[in-house]
Order: structure tokens, then sequence, then C-alpha cells
């Protein structure tokens, strides 16, 4: 298998490791996963909405040192760590 492909998988991922740790979040909570009902990604900490540069599986995180890029509150990192498992578990099983 190339790595390109394999770094392709590893995006998906992400992806859905990204999709997972919000919805592990707001199902709990009873807010909407955003599917249906419109609803966006925000901060818990200051409710501002996430944009495009907040929402990168794993860079947005590290980045902004796994805090809120707008009022600076710590963002636990769970979600970094969700999301690199997520990829690498990809990853993985695409290449055994």
């Amino acid at each position: 298998m190339s790595i390109e492909i394999l770094i392709i998988i590893f995006i998906f991922g992400l992806l859905f490791g990204s999709f997972g740790g919000m919805a592990a979040y707001r199902i709990p909570r009873d807010i909407p996963l955003g599917m249906i009902e419109k609803s966006r990604s925000f901060c818990p900490k200051c409710k501002t909405q996430l944009r495009m540069p907040d929402l990168w599986p794993l860079f947005s995180w590290a980045i902004a040192g796994g805090r809120c890029r707008h009022c600076g509150e710590k963002v636990t990192s769970r979600y970094f760590w969700v999301e690199l498992l997520n990829g690498s578990l990809w990853a993985w099983i695409w290449w055994d």
C-alpha cells in the first residue's frame, strides 16, 4: 500500500474521530448534532462559534496550545487524543 493512500485513510480517521468527540460532548447534554437542526461547533466556555481555523482535527488544538482561540480557556486534550487514536486505528486497519 502506498504512503499516500495511508495518509488519506489517516485523515478520514481524524475526521470521524473529530465527529465522535463532538458527539460525545453533545449527546449527554442534549445538544443537536447539527445534521438535522443547524447547530455549529462552539467553545463550551465562551460559546463563540468556531470557524474553519478552529476545526482542523489535531492541528487546531495543537497550534492553539490546547486553548480556545477566543477566550483562552483550556480545552481538554480528550479531543486531540480521540482524533489521533481514531486516525491511527483507521490507518493501522488499512495497513494490515
